[in-house]
């Protein structure tokens, strides 16, 4: 989409920031998108920073230069903003930076969304000379792991972000439309300390279309004399204290008819300000009780919190009652930390209580199998298929168990078929090696659960059959992938060593290099076959979710270990479909944060195939984003990741002249151009019937 006469107002606050001034400016002028203007606030510096501004505002006449007696980060953000000419805003930290694209890729988002806000992800990185090294977590801590699909209201991104601990305070990661600032009066409060958190908290719960953005866009400056990096004083608690004030007391300030209904209806304004409110309370007990040395007047202010809390209904809620009631324990935390043995102590009697509890929990929750099992014990035909999905948040892996049973059904009719969690093969396989026995026939679930990277499966599976060496065990298409190290050669020999005692083994793999692994290094000796199929999720016919009318795009990328894209190539795809497309969205085939039960798989696994569906294109670097997208007609791009086991399994299907796998982020174009013409995609499993039915010999052999 063209956007030449939307301005854009970009907000920079400086104070004593010499050293990183010239970093942040350059990444602004340079914007590939022009039509902006910078305003940078010169909040009273006392070092070289004016002259540095000075400098570029001679070379770009989009900058203006506010100059102001010291006031802090929110007086200086205020200023900008009251001169600010834009439609859009954007607020950056001076000694930080941003990407070339940022904000065409933000504008244009937002025109065609019609968004309050965006949400985005940033990258962390450490000054030279930084106290947090050996924490690797804080470089992470602005990339969001999970997928917010489309375009919610503010309040619910809010509340879903933060359930997941996955919200995120600071403004430099968002977009703001200047209207929806005017419109809600939103200014930063004055003279504290996370300022952000009370601006951010008001703008979600006022914000009608928000919209996250799986890209990184931002880079956060780690550094030790930066406002934020220095450790907990006072001022730190009465920022958090004024925040905590100030939100409490919000709905009785209110004017916005909408907040006041919500409040009385309690709907999801209402659940994600006292979700707020939880994790601000954790924040501000967690600093109180770190700051060694308290005055009289912080430990006011801690009392008139718990105070304006007990005065509040919603302090009956039980969560933020627990929080509060936890204040206590935290501080006994403290004191227990400072003694080593007790704090070990207390440690191993937790994880002890926690394993207790979790066993209990469990054999309650999975009796029904165990009484299936024993109900059907004496039966002669029994298909035990062990390791399948259950609580788990992987639509792919979930895909897999859904054809698998699909499969065994149709073709084993006259069979019981019975599903064991792999929670039960990995922690019960003592009690359920009572519950099976040698007639019975094994499937083992499918997919990348054997080798390196998702071993805990495979071992789960190990835990079972090891009771019963000479049934007929069959592993269900499989990718496998050791790493190329000493640790990944030991574990082919571990491998070979466990899998040598099976007496009627089959195994499917599911690309050709594993089946290649697997004859190299002879894993599987004395497997009675190895066969190279097609996944079984190719299985599935999805026909009946075809839609008539398709809209837009949906990208699919793989946020963990596996993933081999860089930022630059995921900005990339992103900026060339926002190119193509009015509407671009983010999805995700694993959501941790949204685990399934084996009871509703086949639900959600179509609700995902519905959005593949809905979209005129898909761009992945998952399997089984590439999988759906074949199996719903959908026109696909594909790239690789870490175990290469989407360029394997493309093999299978490289004819689908809707489905592309390119090597090189360069060929992107020209794939999308080339899947985009074929006219009115269509698949049929039947293509690979021969294929799956070699599994269902081998119950014969």
């Amino acid at each position: 989409m063209n956007t030449p006469n939307t301005l854009v107002s970009i907000i920079i606050p400086i104070y004593n920031v010499e050293k990183y001034l010239n970093e942040c400016l350059e990444s602004v002028c340079a914007q590939t998108y022009r039509e902006i203007e910078i305003i940078l606030v010169n909040d009273g510096s006392t070092d070289n920073s004016i002259s540095i501004c000075e400098k570029f505002q001679k070379i770009d006449n989009r900058i203006t230069i506010i100059n102001k007696k010291n006031a802090g980060l929110s007086a200086a953000r205020n200023s900008g903003l009251e001169i600010a000419k834009g439609e859009y805003i954007y607020f950056l930290d001076s000694d930080d930076y941003i990407s070339p694209d940022a904000i065409e890729l933000l504008v244009k988002t937002a025109i065609n969304q019609r968004l309050d806000i965006i949400s985005f992800d940033g990258i962390a990185f450490f000054d030279e000379d930084n106290p947090w090294e050996a924490d690797s977590r804080l470089l992470e801590r602005y990339i969001r792991k999970h997928c917010y699909f489309g375009v919610m209201k503010g309040a619910e991104l809010y509340y879903n972000q933060e359930k997941n601990g996955e919200f995120r305070s600071p403004v430099q990661t968002y977009f703001f439309r200047h209207d929806f600032i005017k419109e809600n009066s939103l200014k930063f409060y004055d003279g504290i300390l996370h300022e952000d958190i009370l601006f951010m908290f008001f703008a979600m719960l006022y914000a009608q279309r928000t919209m996250h953005i799986q890209v990184a866009l931002y880079y956060r400056r780690m550094r030790s004399d930066s406002i934020m990096g220095k450790v907990t004083t006072e001022k730190n608690l009465f920022g958090l204290y004024t925040v905590l004030k100030e939100i409490i007391s919000f709905d009785k300030k209110t004017k916005n008819a909408a907040i006041v209904a919500a409040f009385k209806d309690k709907n999801e304004i209402y659940l994600a300000y006292t979700t707020g409110i939880i994790s601000i309370l954790n924040y501000y007990f967690t600093q109180y009780f770190t700051l060694n040395k308290k005055s009289f007047e912080t430990k006011k202010q801690f009392n008139h919190i718990i105070k304006l809390l007990n005065e509040k209904e919603y302090f009956f809620n039980t969560e933020i009652k627990r929080c509060v009631d936890n204040r206590r324990k935290i501080q006994l935390k403290k004191i227990a930390s400072k003694h080593k043995a007790l704090k070990r102590l207390g440690k191993n009697i937790i994880k002890v209580k926690r394993k207790i509890k979790h066993k209990q929990n469990s054999l309650e929750e999975y009796q029904n199998i165990f009484d299936l099992l024993t109900n059907t014990y004496s039966e002669e035909k029994r298909i035990i298929l062990l390791c399948v999905p259950h609580k788990h948040g992987n639509r792919g892996d979930q895909a897999i168990a859904l054809a698998e049973v699909k499969l065994l059904k149709e073709k084993c009719a006259d069979n019981t078929i019975i599903e064991i969690p792999a929670f039960i093969c990995e922690f019960y396989a003592h009690v359920l090696k009572n519950y099976v026995k040698s007639t019975d026939i094994f499937f083992i679930h499918g997919g990348g659960n054997f080798g390196s990277l998702w071993r805990h499966n495979q071992l789960a599976a190990l835990n079972v059959i090891q009771y019963v060496p000479d049934s007929c065990i069959i592993v269900f298409p499989q990718t496998i992938y050791y790493s190329d190290d000493a640790l990944g050669n030991a574990q082919i020999d571990e491998d070979r060593k466990a899998f040598s005692k099976f007496t009627n083994l089959h195994i499917f793999v599911r690309d050709k290099s594993s089946y290649d692994l697997v004859k190299r290094s002879n894993l599987f000796f004395n497997a009675k076959s190895v066969d190279l199929i097609p996944d079984i999720v190719l299985s599935l016919d999805m026909q009946h979710l075809s839609i008539k009318t398709r809209k837009g795009a949906l990208i699919c990328l793989r946020p963990d270990m596996e993933a081999v894209l860089e930022n630059r190539e995921k900005n990339r795809i992103y900026k060339t479909l926002l190119e193509r497309f009015s509407n671009v969205l983010f999805t995700a085939t694993n959501d941790t944060f949204d685990p399934i039960s084996m009871y509703e798989r086949k639900e959600k696994v179509e609700k995902l195939l519905t959005q593949f569906s809905e979209s005129e294109i898909l761009i992945t670097d998952r399997l089984h984003g590439m999988i759906f997208a074949a199996i719903t007609g959908t026109p696909c791009v594909a790239m690789d990741n870490l175990s290469r086991k989407v360029s394997g399994v493309y093999s299978w299907i490289k004819d689908l002249d809707y489905i592309e796998f390119i090597e090189n982020i360069s060929d992107l174009d020209s794939a999308i151009k080339r899947v985009m013409s074929v006219s009115l995609p269509k698949y049929s499993s039947k293509i690979f019937d021969k294929y799956y039915q070699k599994i269902i010999d081998c119950i014969a052999k």
